[in-house]
């Protein structure tokens, strides 16, 4: 039995790898740090592939494959797949509304991460920060569609409240967009 086994019985994690936006397996790895996990010496995983630690929700971009070997040296113990950055929720920024200097920003992020923000902007943030982009792809249609008639009513946006909510890295951006069609 392979050392990595032992270790993975005792103290296993669940990964999740995504090829091209779809899921192609779950496997039991270690977790190693937040760009780093060892994964099983058989697994299909491929640089340009997502990681997502099931029980941190942390993903990585594989960029780096490394094969270990075993104590003995004849066989492949374990693949080491590591990153060069996390993919990481954008942090919003908190605004503080102070006497007539309304919208103003304070403090170690004192501007607005997204100045303005277009469906093109919008398309890459959402590359940036998701894997499965369907949701995503839907709220864009529903904007285009939006910006081509002049008018954002409740009704066309209202359900992707629960979308935003649980992805509050893309709030800012989508408001940034519908207020700079509005106000121009």
């Amino acid at each position: 039995m392979r050392m990595f086994d032992t270790l993975v019985q005792a103290s296993g994690t669940n990964f999740s790898i995504f090829r091209n936006s779809k899921k192609i397996a779950t496997v039991k790895g270690l977790y190693y740090d937040e760009l780093s996990v060892d994964l099983p010496f058989d697994c299909d995983v491929r640089i340009g592939d997502v990681i997502l630690n099931e029980l941190t929700e942390e993903k990585i971009i594989v960029g780096k494959l490394k094969k270990e070997l075993t104590v003995t040296g004849d066989e492949i113990d374990f693949i080491n797949a590591s990153a060069t950055s996390q993919i990481q929720a954008q942090a919003s920024n908190i605004v503080y509304n102070v006497g007539t200097a309304y919208g103003s920003a304070f403090g170690p992020n004192a501007s607005s991460a997204y100045q303005s923000a277009s469906i093109d902007d919008l398309r890459k943030i959402i590359a940036e920060n998701t894997i499965d982009d369907g949701r995503f792809n839907e709220l864009i249609e529903v904007l285009e569609k939006c910006s081509e008639k002049g008018s954002y009513d409740q009704s066309a946006l209202g359900k992707f409240s629960s979308l935003l909510q649980k992805n509050s890295w893309l709030t800012e951006p989508v408001a940034n967009f519908i207020l700079s069609k509005l106000f121009g």
